[in-house]
């Protein structure tokens, strides 16, 4: 903001075009790194994600939710394997019991069996 000389009856409306300013500045700021973040998300999801035709790897994506001046909201989603998301973090149930994981961490942890 450059210098310069305001009057008392236009002190108030020169601080709030001041902070109206910054709150724009702080706003797409904040947009951005939510976007970035977004991305990160899709990238490590991408990279651990396990791979035998690509397919499942290469459906995730970013969507914008909702969007206003002040706010962003992203969803980091499969577009067209979603029935397989939970299985493959969670493992399904084996006919004669216990659990089989796709995803080699989890099934480490959980002492389950790695099929």
């Amino acid at each position: 903001m450059p210098s310069s000389k305001v009057s008392i009856d236009q002190m108030a409306s020169a601080i709030m075009e001041s902070l109206q300013d910054y709150a724009d500045t702080a706003a797409d700021e904040m947009k951005e790194a939510v976007k970035d973040a977004g991305k990160t998300v899709k990238k490590e999801i991408q990279a651990n994600a396990p791979v035998e035709t690509g397919a499942y790897k290469k459906s995730w994506t970013v969507k914008t939710v909702r969007e206003t001046s002040q706010s962003l909201e992203l969803v980091v989603h499969s577009k067209n394997r979603y029935q397989l998301a939970h299985l493959l973090e969670h493992g399904h149930a084996l006919r004669n019991g216990g659990r089989d994981c796709v995803l080699f961490f989890q099934c480490a942890a959980s002492g389950a069996v790695h099929g």
